[in-house]
């Protein structure tokens, strides 16, 4: 590790609070050369001279970092998973009373695909049962901008394009050539800003009791080195 990027780490470390040394050092050189190209920085020197003069790219780095990328349904094979064997199998083993809240946390959430997405397998299995049960699905993530964003829960064909027609047209109103999810499906999922690397919390404050039937934490480890992975969990 060079002396700049020492320099780099501590700037992040104390402006706001980040450990860049938990990322993997090939995902942290891609955005910094990425972020470097727009900002017209010839080398990581001129960069962080504009780090320390310029939050607003302090903020864009972090974007960067912050990786939200997603669709409904992406990774199907899981989904099928969770809809025909796993769902269906603790929704029929949980013990609990009928009274007790059927607890979910989407883990990284980027704008609310995932844990939307949740929501409509639980609503259809629900239907399919013929049985109602109290559902809670916490879906957390470091970036503020995608947590408004999945809160809006409005979004382009690219993001709905792996839902079954059927579904989409249940639970989805189409304005113009975006998709709005439908309150029913919102109503469900609670939003709200947590890092996984916290060290003083284990779950997210929101969640009351910490006590999950499902976790869900797709596409985030990979962008740690294995000892946050370990941290996280």
């Amino acid at each position: 590790m060079t002396d700049q990027h020492q320099t780099l780490i501590e700037i992040l470390s104390q402006r706001v609070d980040v450990d860049l040394t938990l990322f993997r050092p090939s995902f942290l050189e891609r955005r910094l050369s990425k972020q470097m190209t727009l900002t017209g920085c010839s080398d990581l020197e001129a960069y962080i001279a504009l780090l320390t003069r310029d939050d607003a790219e302090i903020n864009a780095l972090l974007n960067e970092l912050t990786i939200n990328v997603s669709w409904f349904y992406r990774n199907p094979l899981t989904w099928e998973l969770l809809r025909s064997e796993i769902l269906p199998k603790i929704m029929s083993n949980r013990g609990k009373p009928a009274s007790k809240v059927f607890s979910i946390w989407s883990a990284g959430c980027a704008r609310g695909e995932e844990p939307y997405t949740m929501a409509i397998l639980l609503m259809e299995l629900m239907e399919t049962l013929g049985e109602s049960v109290k559902v809670q699905i916490i879906a957390t993530d470091t970036d503020a901008p995608a947590i408004a964003k999945a809160q809006k829960g409005l979004y382009d064909a690219k993001a709905v394009k792996n839902v079954p027609y059927g579904l989409l047209t249940k639970y989805f109103e189409q304005t113009g050539s975006h998709f709005q999810i439908k309150p029913a499906v919102k109503q469900l999922v609670h939003f709200s800003h947590y890092d996984l690397l916290d060290k003083n919390h284990a779950t997210p404050p929101d969640a009351v009791f910490g006590d999950f039937d499902i976790v869900i934490c797709q596409n985030v480890l990979i962008y740690y080195i294995k000892e946050a992975g370990i941290q996280i969990f």
